[in-house]
C-alpha cells in the first residue's frame, strides 16, 4: 500500500456529480436518488471552486430538526398543532432552502480535499476510527478535483488485495469487534423514530429487531432517498416496516425488506470483506442465533488493516 498511490484508487470511469450552492435540498435528494449515491461535492460560485460537501445524513438531520421542532409547537401551545397544517410548512422551508446552507448539518461530513500523488495509507489514516471521514475530494497538482475517493472504494481496493495479508486476512470477526449493545429499534416504530434515533447515536444506520430481539432489517440514512419532496415528511410518520416497503417509481428505488447481511463471530476478516463488497453495504451486523451482538463499520474494517 505504500507504493500505491490516491489516483490508482480513482475508478477509469469516474463522472464527476455535483451540485450548485442555489439548488434547492429536493433537487439535491433527486440528484443522490438518481444516481444512487449519498454525497455530492457543492459547486461555490463566487469563489469558482468546490469547498463543501453535502450527504444524506445532513439531510435526515435537517428532516429531524423540522419534526422535532413539531414536538416543541405542540409543548409551548395550548393544542396539538395539526399535522397537515405543520407539514405544508415543512415542505415549504425544505423545498426553497439551498442545499448550501445544508452542507454538513450533520457534522460528520466535513471537506477534505488530498493530492492525488499521495500513498493510500493516508487515506487508511483518514478512513480509520480516530478520523472516520467518509470520502475525500482528489486534486492533481493545479489543486483541478479529478476524482472522490470513499470507504466503500477503499474497502474494494482492500478485499481485491486481501491476499496481500494472509495473517490479517485470516483473523476472526470476534477478534477486531468488541460485544456491544447494537443500536436498535422495532419495526412498529415511526420512521422519524429510526432518524431521530441514527442523529442522536452517531450512527448511520441502526438496526430492526422483533419482539425477541432478532435482526429482521435495517434502516439507515440512504432511505431518505424513499421519499420526493411531495411526501418526505408525511412517510416519515409510517410505520418503519411500511416504510422500508415504499418506493419511488419515478426513480426506480426499490425496497428493502431483506434481512440485513450478517457474519458469524469466528468469520475471517476476509469473509467480511467479500460480503461487504458482494452486497454494497457500509456496515455488517455481527449475530448469533439472529441476535445481533455487535456491527462493523468501513471504518471499523479500515482501522483494523491500518494498524
Amino acid at each position: 500500500m505504500a507504493s500505491t498511490t490516491v489516483k490508482e484508487l480513482i475508478p477509469t470511469d469516474f463522472k464527476l456529480i455535483s451540485a450548485t450552492a442555489s439548488q434547492t435540498i429536493p433537487e439535491v435528494l433527486k440528484l443522490l436518488t438518481e444516481n444512487n449515491i449519498l454525497s455530492v461535492p457543492i459547486w461555490n460560485e463566487a469563489e469558482k471552486k468546490f469547498d463543501r460537501f453535502v450527504d444524506l445524513l445532513d439531510i435526515v438531520m435537517m428532516v429531524v430538526v423540522l419534526g422535532a421542532a413539531k414536538d416543541l409547537v405542540d409543548a409551548l401551545s395550548t393544542r396539538e398543532v395539526d399535522w397537515k397544517e405543520y407539514i405544508e410548512q415543512e415542505s415549504k422551508i425544505f423545498s426553497s432552502e439551498p442545499v448550501r446552507e445544508l452542507a454538513d448539518a450533520s457534522e460528520r461530513n466535513p471537506w477534505v480535499s488530498v493530492s492525488s500523488v499521495l500513498p493510500i495509507l493516508s487515506l487508511m489514516d483518514m478512513f480509520s476510527k480516530d478520523v472516520n471521514l467518509h470520502r475525500v475530494m482528489v486534486t492533481d497538482n493545479d489543486q483541478n478535483v479529478i476524482g472522490v475517493i470513499t470507504q466503500s472504494r477503499m474497502i474494494q481496493f482492500l478485499q481485491d488485495n486481501v491476499d496481500k495479508f494472509p495473517t490479517l486476512a485470516a483473523t476472526n470477526v470476534k477478534d477486531i469487534v468488541r460485544t456491544t449493545d447494537v443500536v436498535s429499534i422495532t419495526p412498529d416504530k415511526k420512521a422519524m423514530d429510526a432518524y431521530q434515533l441514527i442523529i442522536s447515536s452517531q450512527v448511520s444506520g441502526v438496526a430492526i429487531v422483533n419482539e425477541q430481539g432478532e435482526l429482521v432489517g435495517v434502516i439507515s440514512a440512504s432511505d431518505v432517498r424513499r421519499s420526493l419532496e411531495s411526501n418526505v415528511f408525511t412517510d416519515m410518520h409510517l410505520p418503519i416496516a411500511m416504510y422500508l416497503e415504499k418506493g419511488v417509481p419515478e426513480l426506480k428505488t426499490v425496497a428493502s425488506s431483506q434481512i440485513p447481511v450478517c457474519v458469524a463471530p469466528n468469520e475471517s476478516l476476509k469473509d467480511t470483506l467479500e460480503k461487504l463488497v458482494q452486497n454494497q453495504i457500509h456496515r455488517i451486523f455481527v449475530a448469533e442465533e439472529k441476535k445481533p451482538t455487535g456491527v462493523l463499520s468501513l471504518c471499523d474494517i479500515i482501522s483494523a488493516i491500518s494498524q
